[in-house]
């Protein structure tokens, strides 16, 4: 009986052939991410961690194929409600395909701490390991030992000096020409150890290096170990302006030990801890923590080095349950800017100076001033009860023992204001911030006026030079 057409026949063979190559780009996809190695799951040397990767990593796919179907569908001119030439709210918080795979043999995730399984997992091709030259050299030694017996090929080891200098477009050039040297691929891994400034620079270059390098981040500092390191933000400074250019990318791991800071001076580890604060501002636990806090520096014994790991370790935490809410600052994450408009104006103004703040000393300002603001009472939605008055004599009484504040005060409302003007939040014209009402109680976003600002510091600064001590409680 000769076959007879019909358009169902038909549909049902196009749908045939979308399928097949839906499963076809996810195959594709993996090989390609996985150098080849899905088919190590079809021989006799399969271990069990290979195919509880390769899995995971179909399922990834999987989500990313389907993310950029949602993305094609709502920017198709010919569906009706789409958003021809523009990407809709689901097509934006898609997330990327290729997130880096920490799993153990069982399926768990893995540890983030545990830097040396995950860069074992990871597999790379090629592993560099960039660091700051000033630290412990004993340590150094030590780290290289890990680092070879973690990795097959150490193709590269570079020494820079840390601090804002290395934030610079020269520098990513160096960097970039320096991976290029190294063979560097998609496929390997850098390893930094040193300071947000360190992070925050060879991160932004290996996330644009072949479209994205993967990390391992050692921090260094208190500021590095709480906030840099983690959630996956990169940067450098451009047009006299504070990250102005930078990327998502995030690391792979982040290993987190306070004997690195040994060789920090009392003034670089002070201000990191004003990182530490800020998260105790956003965090009951954190605050409580940090208030029960009773550790010295320099410690005196491993001992006492762990529990400043174990505190650095806690704090983060804080960042990192915010970050999983929101990764790529659309919303919550915004939060953790409090105290950073007015502390990267003062850290920018002063940058050209003899006399440079520091990054925590500038945001040690900033939380000063955010308690300041309660009593002036700039913006009055969010009541602050009793509670959070005295939560902020806490948190102003901590500020002042444990982040000393630079003298120079040279800089004038008008200077910051032409700063805040350029600060990475705005949104237009409008200056936004953060306020604070109390632990956990945040106002995201207020908007400053030029005079209600001007006000503010001027009576701020009068409030400090007759009351340091008091001039932040409310």
């Amino acid at each position: 009986m000769p076959y007879k057409f019909n358009f169902a026949s038909l549909f049902f063979f196009f749908r045939l052939i979308r399928f097949t190559t839906l499963i076809y780009i996810i195959l594709w996809r993996v090989w390609a991410e996985t150098n080849g190695r899905l088919f190590m799951l079809f021989s006799e040397d399969a271990q069990p961690r290979d195919v509880s990767e390769m899995l995971c990593m179909f399922a990834l796919a999987l989500k990313g194929t389907i993310a950029q179907l949602v993305e094609q569908r709502t920017e198709n001119p010919c569906v009706p409600g789409s958003n021809p030439g523009g990407t809709t709210t689901k097509a934006a918080d898609a997330q990327p395909f290729f997130v880096d795979i920490c799993w153990t043999m069982n399926g768990d995730e893995l540890n983030s701490h545990d830097w040396q399984e995950a860069l074992h997992l990871s597999k790379p091709d090629r592993v560099a390991w960039i660091h700051e030259n000033c630290l412990d050299q004993e340590l150094l030694g030590h780290y290289r030992t890990k680092l070879l017996t973690s990795c097959t090929d150490l193709c590269g080891e570079l020494g820079l000096e840390g601090g804002e200098p290395l934030k610079t477009w020269l520098q990513v050039e160096n960097l970039l020409q320096i991976f290029k040297d190294w063979g560097l691929t998609r496929s390997s891994v850098v390893v930094t150890t040193g300071g947000g400034a360190l992070s925050d620079a060879v991160g932004f270059a290996a996330s644009i290096w072949k479209r994205g390098v993967r990390l391992i981040h050692i921090p260094t500092t208190p500021l590095s170990a709480v906030d840099a390191a983690w959630g996956g933000k990169t940067g450098i400074n451009w047009g006299g302006a504070k990250n102005q250019l930078g990327t998502f990318a995030e690391p792979l791991a982040v290993h987190i030990d306070a004997q690195w800071m040994r060789t920090l001076s009392p003034r670089h580890f002070r201000a990191g801890l004003a990182e530490v604060a800020k998260h105790a501002f956003l965090n009951l636990e954190a605050f409580d923590d940090l208030c029960a806090h009773t550790l010295s520096w320099p410690p005196q014994n491993k001992e006492e080095f762990d529990l400043w790991s174990t505190l650095f370790v806690k704090s983060s935490n804080v960042k990192r349950q915010i970050v999983a809410d929101d990764p790529e600052e659309r919303g919550v994450r915004c939060i953790l800017n409090l105290g950073h408009t007015l502390g990267h104006a003062v850290e920018a103004y002063t940058s050209g100076t003899a006399e440079p703040w520091l990054h925590g000393e500038a945001v040690a300002l900033g939380l000063h001033f955010a308690l300041f603001e309660i009593s002036h009472g700039v913006w009055t939605m969010g009541n602050c009860q009793e509670l959070s008055h005295e939560q902020a004599k806490k948190l102003s009484a901590i500020l002042h023992t444990q982040v000393p504040l630079p003298q120079n005060w040279s800089f004038t409302a008008e200077e910051l204001w032409n700063y805040m003007a350029h600060d990475k939040k705005n949104v237009g014209n409008e200056i936004r911030d953060v306020a604070w009402r109390g632990v956990g109680h945040i106002l995201w976003p207020v908007h400053w006026k030029k005079k209600s600002f001007e006000a503010t510091w001027s009576a701020f600064v009068r409030s400090w030079e007759k009351f340091p001590q008091r001039a932040t409680t409310p």
